[in-house]
C-alpha cells in the first residue's frame, strides 16, 4: 500500500472525517441519554413537590408568575399550600430550588432540585436550613 503524501488537503480531509465521527458519536450518546435524564428530573421535581408541601389530595397545573413556577395544593377543596420553584446563578452554575408554603404563608420545607456548587461548601445547601436533622 502506497503511503499518502502529507499535504494540506489530505490533513484537512482526515481532520474533517475525525470531527464528523466524533460529532456523530456525541450526538448518539446525547440521544440515548436525553430521555432518561429528563425523566429523572421530572421524578425529582414530583418528589420535591411532595416533600415541601403539607398533606394534599389535589394539585393544580403549574402557573408562572414573575418568572416563578407555582403549584397550588388542595385538601379536598381547601387550599393548603403552594410549592414555588425558583432559580438563580450560584458560583458554580444555576441553582434550582423548590420551596413549600402553607396556607398562611409559612415555609414548610425546601428541596434543592439542581446545583453544581463546590463540594463540601456550597453543596451543604441541600440540608443547611433544615431543622429535622
Amino acid at each position: 500500500m502506497k503511503q499518502l503524501e502529507s499535504s494540506f488537503l489530505n490533513m484537512a480531509v482526515v481532520l474533517t472525517m475525525i470531527t464528523l465521527i466524533a460529532a456523530g458519536a456525541l450526538a448518539s450518546v446525547y440521544q440515548l441519554t436525553k430521555e432518561p435524564i429528563d425523566l429523572a428530573k421530572a421524578q425529582k421535581k414530583e418528589q420535591a413537590i411532595k416533600d415541601v408541601l403539607p398533606p394534599y389530595t389535589r394539585l393544580e397545573e403549574p402557573d408562572t408568575v414573575n418568572g416563578l413556577t407555582i403549584v397550588r395544593a388542595y385538601q379536598e377543596n381547601t387550599f393548603v399550600g403552594a410549592a414555588v420553584e425558583s432559580s438563580t446563578n450560584g458560583f458554580g452554575g444555576i441553582i434550582k430550588i423548590m420551596v413549600g408554603f402553607d396556607h398562611e404563608g409559612n415555609v414548610v420545607n425546601y428541596s434543592v432540585l439542581e446545583q453544581s456548587e463546590t463540594p463540601g461548601l456550597g453543596t451543604k445547601m441541600v440540608d443547611w436550613f433544615k431543622t429535622n436533622k
